[in-house]
């Protein structure tokens, strides 16, 4: 495994990622020990060394848009499900252990503690794979000092908005992200991100609404109206009592609908990639700028 740039700064001085971001250059400090610096730093060098699109996301890129900390052992990072295997394939040359763990979503590589997340779809949505059109509005940046690009804010909100699970809602992130912007998110962009879907978009839009009730300024509220007429449509022409939407934002605690009760889980549940992380058949939405078809 090649050693870490020399741009990595020595133990005790300030770890940064820094960025253009609202009109100013701002520079985060990254509360990291040296040791997973130098990880993160081999990490970042080896996915550019290999020419594939991609994002870094997570709670790095959270905290690059807003400042907000949360102590964390992973690196996410984004990439289409075509590229996969050359990014583990690197890893792998490099002296690092890799595994599919989810062959919808979810690839990793190791160094004990740390970890590095591949996404390759939105977790659990697998008919939302990670397309070309998720990088056109990525963010230039210095991560400790290695070049690399961080998801846009509507890129980082579609990957977070399904994440509503019994251990985990990442709501309040999204909140948070609106309020760096001050209410500037492209709302159609992100749901053509999510194929369509418009209720889950609703739903986190008045969370918006009930916590920060001073700033109707934020809410979108053409599309949260066209949201509502589609949701009283639904009342009227349903698609049928056995279709479950919930294993979309907590398989786990939904589960027990489709094994007790018998209700359908509307997810795709082919996978993206084989366990060596090449590119399975079909090949999803690769060609396409955006994901389509209705994720709900």
């Amino acid at each position: 495994m090649g050693s870490a740039p020399e741009t990595v700064p020595p133990p005790g001085e300030a770890y940064t990622v820094s960025l253009p971001w609202q009109g100013r250059r701002v520079v985060r400090t990254l509360p990291i020990e040296a040791e997973e610096a130098a990880v993160l730093t081999d990490w970042l060098t080896i996915v550019n060394e290999t020419g594939v699109r991609y994002a870094v996301g997570g709670g790095y890129a959270f905290h690059a848009f807003t400042g907000i900390w949360r102590t964390t052992k992973d690196l996410d990072v984004f990439v289409r499900p075509a590229d996969l295997k050359a990014v583990l394939d690197a890893l792998r040359r490099h002296g690092f252990e890799t595994e599919v763990r989810d062959r919808l979503w979810l690839a990793k590589a190791h160094r004990e503690p740390f970890l590095l997340d591949l996404l390759f779809s939105v977790r659990h949505c697998t008919p939302l794979d990670i397309t070309e059109g998720w990088f056109r509005s990525c963010r230039p940046a210095l991560f400790l000092g290695v070049p690399t690009c961080l998801l846009g804010v509507e890129e980082m909100i579609a990957s977070k908005i399904y994440v509503a699970a019994r251990d985990r809602f990442d709501g309040p992130d999204i909140l948070h992200l609106v309020q760096e912007v001050d209410g500037r998110v492209d709302w159609e962009h992100v749901v053509d991100l999510l194929g369509g879907d418009e209720e889950i978009v609703l739903w986190h839009l008045l969370l918006l609404q009930f916590v920060y009730p001073g700033r109707p300024d934020y809410l979108p509220q053409a599309l949260m109206e066209r949201a509502f007429e589609r949701a009283r449509a639904g009342w009227r022409s349903h698609p049928g009592r056995h279709v479950l939407r919930g294993r979309l934002i907590d398989p786990d605690a939904f589960a027990y609908d489709v094994e007790e009760r018998g209700l359908e889980d509307c997810r795709d549940l082919r996978p993206l990639v084989g366990d060596d992380g090449a590119l399975s058949e079909p090949a999803g939405h690769e060609d396409e700028g955006i994901a389509t078809g209705e994720a709900a």
